[in-house]
């Protein structure tokens, strides 16, 4: 029964980033230098996902809601039947580098934050 199971998950496991694989990561690099207001004081991590388990860095604070940054870095990591889209932030005001922060599920997907032009 174990190995029915495992190999289930497998199965599901290739065939989502087989599909983020033949279709490639979604484009990001327009959000790069964009600036962003903070929805909510949602996590702030050290690193983006990674590893065999894509679990996030640690946590080293929190985005203060309606606080300004700037995205300097984008990443996109593929997550069972989606992806996540993480992103580097700096301060809007001090230009000191936060840390990462879940952003959303592709670059239009806008989770923790609203463009700063709204």
């Amino acid at each position: 029964m174990k190995r029915a199971r495992l190999i289930a998950l497998a199965l599901v496991a290739f065939l989502c980033l087989d599909g983020f694989a033949a279709a490639g990561p979604p484009d990001v690099s327009d959000l790069l230098g964009k600036t962003v207001v903070a929805k909510l004081g949602a996590p702030v991590r050290e690193a983006p996902p990674a590893g065999y388990l894509a679990l996030p860095g640690k946590r080293i604070g929190a985005l203060v809601a309606n606080g300004t940054y700037r995205i300097k870095d984008a990443k996109v990591f593929p997550h069972l039947f989606s992806t996540q889209t993480w992103v580097l932030l700096v301060n809007g005001k001090s230009q000191k580098e936060v840390g990462w922060s879940y952003f959303g599920k592709n670059a239009t997907n806008y989770v923790n934050f609203k463009d700063s032009r709204e």
